[in-house]
C-alpha cells in the first residue's frame, strides 16, 4: 500500500494555510496583521464548542501570530467569515476535491493524501501556481522515439496571496513561539505547517495517556522542493497504537533530515515580494498588506451566524489607511489543541509531515526517527515550477 497517495487520514492543522487563511487572503483582502478571535467558539447550529490544547483563549490576536502558534479558534472563525463555497474553490484551483461538501471542522482537519498536500504547497512556494503532480516525464521506446510528459500551469491563487501565506508560515519554523521549530534547517529559506489529529471521543480500545494522537504531519517547502509528511498507525484504534507527545516531532525531523539532503548543491533563494505588496512591522514581526487593502476588517463571526448563513458569504473588500494591531497576551510554549469534535486537530503542533524525494532516504529517515511509529508516508514535490513528483510510503 502506498500511503503517500491515502486520502483517509486527517490533515490537522496543515489545512489552515489551505482552508482558512489562504482563502481570507485571496477574497476577502486579509492583511497578515488581520485581527482574529481567539475566544469561546462553538460551531453554528450545534452545541459543539472548539478549544484548543490548553483550553485557554488568548483574545484577539493577529492572523500572523495565530498561524504561528497554531491556534484553532481563529483558524475556524476565519473560515466562517470566507464561507465554505470559497474555501472550497480555493481548495478545488490546488487539485483537492471532496465527494462531499467540507464542513468548518475541516478547516483545522481534512482527508487527503500528502502528494495532494505537497503539490498545493507548492503552489504557495511558485508565486500561486499550481502543477498536477505525475511520476513519469518521459518514456523511450525500443525504436528510439520518445514521448515527453507534462501538466499545464494553473493559476491557484494571486502571487501576493502566496507570498503573505509563505512569510508567515516562514514563522512557524523560525519564530521561537512557533509550532514547527524543530524541522528548521540553519540557513535555509523554507516555509512550513504542522497538524497533528486527537482521537474522537470513545473511539480508542483502550486507555489513552494524557496527550496522544492519531496522526502527525509536517509539510514545508524551499523554492526547489515541497515536502509532506504523515506519520501514524494503520489500526489507532487498535491497543497502544498512538503517538505519544514524543512521537509527535518525528515528522518534523524527517522533514528536516530529507530537505537538508535534497537541498544540497541547490541553489538557496529567499522570496521576492510582489510589487503590490507593502511591507509593515508591528511587535517584532513582519506584516504585510495588499495596496489599497490596509484596513482591518470586522469578525461577522461575533455576529453568530445560522449554519446555512456559512456557505453564502460573500467576498468582500475593504480599503483605508494602515491600520496598527495589538497583538494578544497569552502565548505557550507547546502548542497542543483539543476540542470535543472528531478527529480535532491537537495544536501542539510539534507534528510529523514531510515529503520525500527518494524511497531510500524516506524508509531510512522515518526507521531512524523512530521504532515506535508503524507507518509514515511521504511525498516530493519539486517547486521550482516543475510538477515531477515521487511519492513513497514506509513502515
Amino acid at each position: 500500500m502506498n500511503r503517500a497517495v491515502q486520502t483517509d487520514r486527517s490533515s490537522g492543522s496543515t489545512m489552515k494555510p489551505l482552508m482558512d487563511y489562504g482563502p481570507a487572503i485571496e477574497y476577502l483582502k486579509y492583511p497578515t496583521y488581520q485581527l482574529v478571535n481567539d475566544t469561546p467558539y462553538t460551531y453554528p447550529g450545534t452545541s459543539t464548542s472548539l478549544k484548543d490544547f490548553d483550553y485557554k483563549y488568548q483574545g484577539t490576536i493577529t492572523m500572523h501570530k495565530a498561524l504561528i502558534e497554531s491556534r484553532n479558534i481563529p483558524a475556524i472563525r476565519t473560515l466562517q467569515n470566507v464561507g465554505i463555497n470559497k474555501a472550497t474553490e480555493f481548495l478545488s484551483n490546488l487539485g483537492i476535491t471532496f465527494n462531499d461538501t467540507p464542513n468548518l471542522q475541516n478547516g483545522i482537519g481534512a482527508y487527503i493524501s500528502s502528494e495532494q498536500e505537497a503539490a498545493a504547497y507548492a503552489a504557495f512556494a511558485n508565486s500561486g501556481t499550481y502543477h498536477k503532480p505525475y511520476l513519469i516525464n518521459k518514456i523511450t521506446f525500443p525504436d528510439g522515439k520518445s514521448t515527453n510528459y507534462e501538466t499545464k500551469p494553473v493559476t491557484a491563487m494571486s502571487p501576493e496571496t502566496a507570498f503573505m501565506i509563505t512569510s508567515m508560515l516562514k514563522g512557524v519554523m523560525n519564530n521561537q513561539m512557533g509550532s514547527g521549530t524543530e524541522a528548521k534547517v540553519p540557513g535555509l529559506y523554507e516555509a512550513g505547517k504542522t497538524g497533528s489529529t486527537q482521537y474522537p471521543d470513545n473511539s480508542y480500545k483502550g486507555v489513552l495517556p494524557g496527550y496522544a494522537a492519531m496522526d502527525s504531519w509536517f509539510t514545508g517547502y524551499t523554492k526547489n522542493y515541497s515536502l509532506s509528511i504523515w506519520t501514524g498507525y494503520d489500526r489507532p484504534m487498535e491497543v497502544g497504537n498512538y503517538l505519544s507527545a514524543n512521537d509527535l516531532s518525528i515528522a518534523q525531523k524527517i522533514y528536516k533530515y530529507e530537505m537538508q539532503y535534497i537541498s544540497q548543491n541547490l541553489s538557496n533563494e529567499d522570496w521576492v515580494k510582489p510589487a503590490n505588496l507593502t511591507q509593515v512591522s508591528n511587535n517584532g514581526l513582519t506584516d504585510y498588506y495588499i495596496n489599497g487593502y490596509s484596513a482591518i476588517q470586522p469578525d461577522k463571526t461575533s455576529g453568530g451566524f445560522s449554519s446555512s448563513a456559512i456557505y453564502n458569504n460573500q467576498p468582500s473588500t475593504s480599503s483605508g489607511n494602515q491600520s496598527r494591531y495589538a497583538s494578544s497576551a497569552e502565548s505557550n510554549n507547546q502548542r497542543n489543541s483539543s476540542s470535543s469534535a472528531p478527529s480535532q486537530e491537537s495544536s501542539s503542533d510539534k507534528h510529523e509531515s514531510a515529503n520525500s524525494s527518494s524511497q531510500e532516504s524516506s524508509e531510512s529517515s522515518a526507521n531512524s526517527s523512530s521504532s515506535s511509529v508503524s507507518n509514515t508516508s511521504s511525498s516530493s514535490i519539486q517547486s521550482n515550477n516543475s510538477s515531477e513528483s515521487s511519492s513513497n510510503s514506509s513502515n
